[in-house]
């Protein structure tokens, strides 16, 4: 799963959360049928795109905690949401492949980041396919392809 945003604000507390989200352990879902299913951890993947643009990679079992702690269940500056922004922020959802960030999401739950003096634009989100892995320890075994 990848969400895609825009971070501003000061430099090293725009820095300082990247690097937290960088450091974050996710557990990745294997599953083969007649299995009970098997978790591998693995790091989250910041991806620095043109233009300032952010794409967050992690597994999908963690959209809802990963959407919360970006706070994409807000609008922060009501002003700037008229109808340039929209259709800027679409034009680049286009240009990015990616989709609407999802109205409805669990928002009980996050993961702790600092984001003091940091502003998010949330931009959209990119779903990944399936992978069986073809050799290793988990020949057979499914999960989803980051």
């Amino acid at each position: 799963m990848h969400v895609i945003f825009i971070p501003y604000g000061i430099k090293h507390a725009v820095d300082n959360l990247l690097m937290q989200m960088e450091c974050q352990k996710f557990q990745l879902r294997l599953h083969k049928e007649g299995s009970p299913d098997q978790f591998l951890w693995l790091q989250g993947s910041v991806r620095v795109l043109p233009f300032g643009v952010i794409e967050y990679v992690f597994p999908r079992e963690s959209l809802d905690l990963v959407l919360k702690a970006l706070d994409c269940d807000s609008v922060r500056y009501p002003q700037y949401q008229g109808v340039k922004l929209k259709t800027a922020l679409s034009l680049l959802r286009a240009f990015l492949m990616a989709k609407p960030i999802p109205k409805k999401f669990k928002t009980d739950q996050s993961l702790v980041w600092i984001k003091d003096n940091v502003s998010i634009i949330p931009i959209g989100i990119r779903e990944d396919g399936e992978l069986v892995e073809p050799r290793g320890d988990f020949v057979g075994w499914s999960h989803e392809a980051i």
